[in-house]
């Protein structure tokens, strides 16, 4: 059984022994594999939490909309987690004059 123990330390895993080794990170360009423009993507998905926070409700309001109501969600494994551009869209299109 391999350890990642030598003489008594604890070895860095590889990706931190040569840091200056690593490359740098390509620029984003061209369209995403969900077809918006790379530049669109959202820097960070919401969690039940923030769109609750956001919005002034309870999660489980959340969830109901996501269930019965058409909230755009995104499902990553046993995570809810929101697109801020789709949560937006959702509540400008309930707005009334």
């Amino acid at each position: 059984m391999a350890t990642n123990v030598a003489r008594g330390r604890r070895r860095k895993p590889p990706f931190l022994e040569a840091p200056n080794q690593l490359a740098e990170p390509e620029p984003v360009e061209g369209t995403s594999p969900v077809g918006l423009p790379a530049s669109d993507l959202p820097l960070r998905l919401w969690t039940v939490r923030e769109v609750a926070e956001f919005l002034g409700v309870h999660q489980k309001t959340v969830y109901r909309w996501v269930a019965v109501k058409g909230l755009v969600s995104i499902r990553l494994g046993n995570r809810v987690r929101f697109d801020p551009r789709d949560v937006l869209r959702w509540v400008s299109a309930r707005r009334e004059v």
